[in-house]
């Protein structure tokens, strides 16, 4: 099947990477854009979605901040939308 929503986040993560961005700054941009991608209106479970990126947005460090992904990228793949993150 085919990908209903593509998001990439390559930019925020490439800041990330290269010391510009805080793990803290990371997850709050990343969390604007899934917030922003409109991805909340093509899902079953919108509440679901949000309560997940709110939990990914107040990640500590960067071990909470890659352990909080997993239910994130489980929606997706049930939802159709490819989340690209580096490449």
């Amino acid at each position: 099947m085919p990908w209903i929503l593509s998001i990439d986040l390559r930019p925020e993560v490439g800041e990330y990477n290269i010391g510009k961005l805080t793990i803290e700054q990371l997850a709050e941009k990343v969390a604007l854009r899934l917030l922003g991608s409109g991805w909340d209106k093509l899902t079953a479970y919108p509440d679901t979605l949000r309560d997940h990126i709110a939990y990914l947005r107040n990640a500590g460090d960067e071990w909470q901040y890659m352990d909080r992904w997993e239910p994130l990228y489980d929606l997706a793949d049930s939802d159709r939308v490819l989340i690209t993150t580096g490449g």
